[in-house]
């Protein structure tokens, strides 16, 4: 979504996007990512609960991919602020 940051999209879609790495727990990656894309500290991120899994498959030049995306819900405190750790840019200013 050129033009707009991780707290944009924070906090105008509710939601994070992550990798699940090898190794880690869904649940584990969740609190890992919620501190790194929001700073949602670890005691407030361990709340997060499942809530399911969309898979879904698209064929690509390279041949079949399969995802699989958990969905977990998170209450956060009414005043509680996102502080992104990355910045989402254009690829063309990434790349300059």
């Amino acid at each position: 979504m050129p033009g707009f940051d991780n707290a944009q999209l924070f906090t105008r879609l509710n939601v994070l996007f992550c990798v699940q790495p090898h190794g880690l727990s869904p649940g584990a990656n969740v609190t890992k990512e919620c501190g790194e894309e929001a700073s949602i500290p670890e005691e407030l991120a361990r709340n997060a609960k499942p809530v399911g899994a969309v898979s879904y498959e698209e064929m690509q030049e390279s041949g079949l991919k399969r995802d699989v995306l958990f969905c977990y819900d998170l209450q956060l405190p009414a005043d509680f602020v996102p502080a992104p750790q990355v910045r989402i840019c254009p690829l063309d200013f990434a790349l300059s």
